[in-house]
């Protein structure tokens, strides 16, 4: 698999032997969402709805949001101020240019070394189970963990309608996006060690695989598998024409690639062929 920033090899291989070993890296480490708003009101109720369902009771986490400015800040703030498990967010102000590597970078800098952090958007959603897989599978000093999220196709494909349910994980509801590296966990010790988010990359993708690289050279392991309780939840993606030109690509690729599943894409072609 290729594009203009990152060349990939799959290859599979035959199931061995059962093997049993000893789990003890589980920890009950406290999880830091880092989360970059800018606008998309809607969508942050949801993502706040979410946090105090999975986080507010458990105490399994806590969310530092950095928030840039729009003509929803006042309401985002109020939203936030209003929350009753408001004592487990605090909010950075963003400044300038929105880049989602200085946002999570900044969200970083405010932690201790040895704090759990995991990146995360709005648009996603996410369970306790999630949660407690962050917590089992990031070990400080020996392997970050990039799970494997199910994205949704485009929703009016899909169902007729704004949004589809996100426990529907057939296959013509969406994929799991082996190739997407935003959604990560690790210690704030380990992403300073192998360098952390490019700060010079500005606005949507590329900062994720370059992370996910400087990880793959260091000698922190990467833990990858697919989650169920990780759903990418569908939105029209727009692609800014000043982007540079790989992140243009990334941007196009993407989008695509969500639109449908290849089986309905086929049948929507014949439909409307056969209206001609």
């Amino acid at each position: 698999m290729k594009t203009a920033v990152y060349k990939q090899v799959m290859l599979e291989k035959a199931y061995s032997p059962p093997e049993i070993r000893a789990v003890d890296s589980f920890t009950h480490k406290l999880v830091h969402l880092i989360l970059p708003v800018s606008g998309k009101i809607d969508e942050f109720k949801r993502f706040l709805a979410q946090f105090s369902q999975v986080c507010g009771e458990t105490k399994l986490c806590k969310l530092i949001i950095i928030l840039y400015p729009s003509q929803h800040s006042e309401e985002t703030l109020n939203l936030i101020k209003d929350s009753q498990y408001n004592n487990l967010i605090h909010v950075l102000e963003g400044s300038g240019e929105f880049s989602r590597a200085k946002s999570l970078h900044e969200g970083v800098k405010y932690l201790s070394d040895d704090d759990l952090v995991l990146f995360i958007d709005v648009d996603i959603y996410y369970t306790a189970a999630a949660i407690h897989r962050v917590q089992q599978h990031t070990i400080l000093g020996q392997q970050a963990y990039f799970p494997i999220v199910f994205s949704q196709y485009d929703s009016q494909i899909v169902c007729g309608a704004a949004s589809c349910p996100v426990n529907n994980q057939s296959e013509d509801a969406g994929s799991f996006r082996y190739f997407g590296f935003g959604i990560a966990s690790m210690y704030k010790a380990d992403y300073l060690k192998c360098g952390g988010f490019d700060l010079s990359i500005h606005g949507w993708g590329k900062e994720d695989v370059d992370l996910y690289s400087k990880i793959l050279k260091s000698d922190i392991d990467v833990f990858r598998a697919a989650d169920t309780d990780i759903t990418h939840i569908y939105h029209e993606k727009v692609c800014d024409d000043s982007l540079n030109s790989d992140q243009v690509v990334m941007c196009v690729n993407s989008k695509t690639s969500s639109l449908a599943s290849q089986r309905m894409l086929a049948n929507l072609y014949y439909q409307k062929r056969s209206k001609l």
